[in-house]
Parts: C-alpha cells; structure tokens; sequence
C-alpha cells in the first residue's frame, strides 16, 4: 500500500526466499520494519494463515503508533513508530506485487477486509475460530452457523443447544465457543483442572499455565503457588525456576543455586565529583576514570555515573583500563542503564582499538530507539541487531543488561553470545572471535570507536566476570538489583552495642576491603558531624567503637569516604 519505495506499508510473505523470515515495513515520515514473526516457517506451504495488523496511532508507550501483528489469532509482533496512517500516500493497494521489483506471490487470499478502528485481541481471536467468511448465526444463539456445522451436537437451526454443557465441564456450550475452549473437552488446555473450574477461579482453560512461569495451572494448586502470579513467594525468581532448580516456590529465603562465575571487577559509582574523578573497581583495583571530553560535563553521586550526551569531540565519557577482557577465555558483561535521550548510535559500551577491532553494544542504531546494536569485530564480525522489544531501552527507564561470552560450552571454536534484557534472554550468536583476538586497549561507557555521539544515560553498575553466567545466575543478579552483586553482601549496619557504664556504642557494618569509611553522629537527624572520616575497612565486615553516647538520643550514619 502505497506511492513509492519510500511511502509505503507492506507485509511480506518471505524475506528474499527464505520462508522462515518474513517481513512488514513501513516507510513514511519515518522507518519501521519489523521481522521474523509467526515462528518458523512464517506462512508455510499449501497451509492457510490468518494474518490481521492492527494500527493504534496512539498506542505507544510515549504516544507513538503502535502496530501489532497477529497470526492465527494470536499476537506474535508489536513495534511503534512515529508514522501516522495521514502520512500514508496509498495511491497503489496491490495484494501479491510490490511497489520494489519484487517477484509476484505464489498464493491465494480467500478474503481481505479493512475495519475502522482498532479490533480487540478477543475479536481476532473470534473472527479466526470462525473463518474468512463473514459470521451467520441463522437461530440468534451467539454462535455462528460456521461453528456450528463443525459439530453434530449443535444445529444452526436451534438456538436451544448453546445453553447445553455438552462436555459437562460446568461451561455451557455458546460461553466455550466465546472462550476459545473446546466444548467436546472438559480440559481444553490439559492442566488437569476443570474448564468451568478455571473461569471460576479467573485461570485461563485455553492457557495450561495462565501466569506463564513454566507450571502449568494444576501443577500450581497441587504445590499451592498461586497460578495467577509469576513469582508466588515474591523473591523475584518465578516459580517455575525455583521448582526446577529445587529451591521452594513459597519461601522467599528459599533461592535456587546458579552457575555464578567469578566476579573479578566491578565499578558502584558510590563517588562523588565530576571529570576526572576516579572510579574505584571495589574488586579487580582496576579503577577507571570520568574523562574530560569537552564542555558537556559527566558526574557521579548517587551511586551512578551519568553523561549528558553530546558530539564525540565534545563531551565527557567513562574510560576503564585496558586489557580487561582480552585475557579472559569466556565473560560475562553486566550493567545497569538509563538513557535519557536518543544520541545517534550512542554507546552502552565499546572495547576495541579501533573500527575493524572493536566490541560495543549501541543504545540505539542511529536515533531509533526501537532499534539497538552488539558488534563484535575482530577475526571475524558479528553483528546481532534489535533485541529487547521496542523500544530497546524506554527514556527515563533502567534496564538490566547482561552479555555472556561463553568459549567453553559452544561448538568447537566458537564463542556463543547470549544477550538478556531484565533478566530474559533477547538475542544469540555464534563467532569464531574469542576474547584474546580483542585488542582491548581502549574501554569506554558512552563513548564509541566511531565518531558517534556520546550517550545520554547513567549507569548503578558495571561488572565483568571471568566466565559465563547462566540463565538462572541472570535471573538472581536481575532480581537483586544493582546494590548487590551475587556473591557479595549488601553494604549495611549490621550491630549497634551499647555500654552504659562508658556511655560508648560500637557500630559494626558490611564493608569493602581496601575501603575508607566516614562515621557520622547526630542528635536529630539534622545536624551531623563525622567522628572519623577516613576510618580504614576491615574486610567484609568492620566495627568502629567507643563512640561517645552521653546525649539522650543519638543516630549513626556509615558511608563511604571520598
């Protein structure tokens, strides 16, 4: 549909010939395409699809319009764009030709229609159950004549047969056509409950697990988990992975046991300055650096570090030392992100020497925030691109991003490379590139090889571990947070004692090793004042005492030296 290669909408039945790829593009004021829906093979041969896309044009998160693809009355892909149906210049409406010089369609439609308005997943779902010939319900019972001649206990001709259980599941038959569900089975989706048991408890009889964590319905009420929530006992692992891992659903002090790789660096961003404050690697010493750029100035407090975004030439970014992946075998990569704002081709990191030897994840490719980036150049190039829904990295919102290089589990001399998103794993591949052919003398946050722009973005946390992670590990370190790296301890006090006679109080609090410490008192919470203020860590744990109690009220603060 449309005037031209650069105004037009269209919906592809293949990518060139492959027919495990397919394509819907369109080309307006701005770009959208998206790919690869419908599973593999997208239309297969000699076997009709129902193929619906529905157009919201303020469907998106920021307003935007959303596009949503559906496949047998399923949704199977949803992009945004900045396009409105207005911009659309649909002088041509072709069915099997292109507005390209592609081939024409080997293929049949038995009916197309066009709807005012945006169709209701519900209604999708009902107009594929009932085929491509518009519904006829000839005795006004609810269910259509179509439906109806598929079985021998209902006649298009009495309306009196809706109302009758046939499979006495507790649904009558007109409320199981409505549902999806089988009204010749009393558990259509096989989770050992009840179809009419299911509506009754708002579980799904058409879903085996409803909440999607991997155990179906029945198996949930067997063990007690609820089967409407994905994490039960709320530890932010789901149920399914606890129950697979051997951990217990209900207790939340209960956690499975992940394949956790040796941490061997990690930047918190718990200083506090501008450019050139140096960033403390808690574990591996190898500090880095926020380094001055230009007048776009970087700062870190808070626990984060974050640039302003801006020209290469002009703004600061984070430096780290180098060397630190080249002599690994297999690594995880972790952080934490905000970005604030689309930079062209703007970097969450990259580590290389130069364009041709280079590993960087993007942002965004260009200033499309639906779109991303992982390259990985050196021996060979990898390129894995749009991952992590659209938009790949929402403004204002944190994303937990982890990439694992694993050389040690894949096929032979092949380094597989897993990408997770909040916790879920959105992109692999496979290379022949291993981590020593990275000539990582230069490691940047924000700052790319190319002569792109500097990121807009903050990053809680940044980590590099000496293997890979596994799915499970992912979900954990996902699950806590950036405050707390796996294997290590929450920074917190831990024990106050009091000693009435002395009027003094010992505090003892989780600590870093090598670490300075400023000790602060207060009366009332207002006015502080320290009592040392470069107090040295004494391991994973240190007490500070003798502190002078003799007021009737006093508070003590921990935190740690600039």
């Amino acid at each position: 549909i449309g005037s031209s290669t650069n105004n037009v909408m269209h919906m592809s039945f293949s990518r060139g010939t492959n027919i495990n790829q397919n394509e819907l593009r369109w080309n307006a004021q701005s770009n959208m395409t998206l790919q690869d829906f419908g599973g593999a093979p997208t239309n297969s041969f000699d076997e009709q699809v129902h193929w619906v896309v529905t157009i919201n044009d303020v469907g998106g998160p920021n307003g935007e319009t959303q596009v949503t693809v559906y496949k047998n009355g399923e949704e199977v892909k949803v992009g945004t764009t900045n396009n409105d149906l207005s911009g659309l210049v649909d002088n041509d409406i072709f069915l099997g030709r292109s507005q390209w010089g592609d081939n024409t369609a080997n293929a049949s439609w038995d009916e197309f229609r066009i709807y005012d308005g945006i169709l209701t997943s519900d209604q999708i779902s009902t107009n594929h159950q009932n085929g491509p010939n518009l519904a006829t319900d000839s005795d006004e019972d609810g269910i259509s004549d179509a439906v109806e001649n598929r079985y021998d206990f209902l006649d298009p001709e009495n309306p009196e047969d809706a109302k009758l259980d046939q499979d006495n599941d507790g649904l009558s038959n007109v409320d199981e056509i409505a549902l999806g569900s089988d009204p010749e089975e009393q558990d259509t989706d096989n989770d050992e409950i009840l179809d009419g048991d299911e509506v009754k408890n708002n579980t799904s009889p058409i879903l085996a697990d409803t909440d999607g964590d991997s155990l179906n319905d029945g198996e949930e009420i067997a063990l007690g988990t609820n089967p409407l929530v994905i994490d039960t006992d709320g530890d932010k692992v789901s149920d399914g992975i606890e129950v697979e891992n051997g951990s217990n659903p209900l207790d939340p002090s209960s956690l499975p046991k992940p394949k956790l790789p040796e941490l061997i660096h990690r930047w918190a961003f718990d200083e506090s300055g501008g450019d050139g404050t140096v960033l403390v690697d808690s574990i591996g010493g190898a500090d880095g650096v926020i380094e001055d750029g230009g007048p776009n100035d970087g700062s870190v407090e808070d626990g984060r570090v974050t640039l302003p975004g801006g020209g290469r030439a002009t703004t600061d970014y984070v430096r780290l030392p180098s060397n630190l992946l080249s002599s690994l075998n297999s690594a995880t990569i972790e952080t934490w992100t905000t970005q604030y704002s689309s930079q062209n081709w703007s970097r969450v990191f990259s580590a290389g020497s130069a364009t041709n030897n280079v590993m960087h994840m993007a942002f965004s490719r260009g200033t499309n925030i639906n779109q991303n980036e992982f390259r990985w150049n050196a021996q060979a190039n990898i390129t894995l691109q749009d991952f992590g829904g659209a938009p790949t990295n929402p403004f204002d919102e944190q994303v937990h991003w982890v990439v694992t290089l694993d050389n040690e589990n894949g096929a032979a001399d092949q380094t597989e490379i897993i990408i997770y998103k909040n916790g879920e794993p959105v992109k692999s591949g496979s290379t022949t590139n291993q981590l020593s052919g990275l000539n990582d003398t230069d490691f940047f946050l924000g700052r790319s090889q190319w002569n792109d722009a500097a990121a807009n973005a903050s990053w809680e946390d940044f980590r590099i571990y000496d293997g890979a992670m596994d799915p499970l590990a992912v979900q954990l370190s996902n699950a806590q947070g950036p405050d707390v790296a796996p294997g290590q301890t929450a920074f917190a006090i831990t024990n106050i004692e009091y000693d009435s006679e002395s009027q003094t109080a010992s505090v003892t609090w989780n600590s870093k090793p090598g670490g300075l410490y400023v000790i602060w008192t207060s009366e009332d919470g207002i006015e502080w004042s320290d009592v040392d203020d470069a107090y040295p860590s004494e391991g994973d744990q240190t007490t500070y005492n003798e502190i002078d109690t003799s007021s009737r009220l006093l508070l003590i603060r921990i935190g740690l030296a600039e």
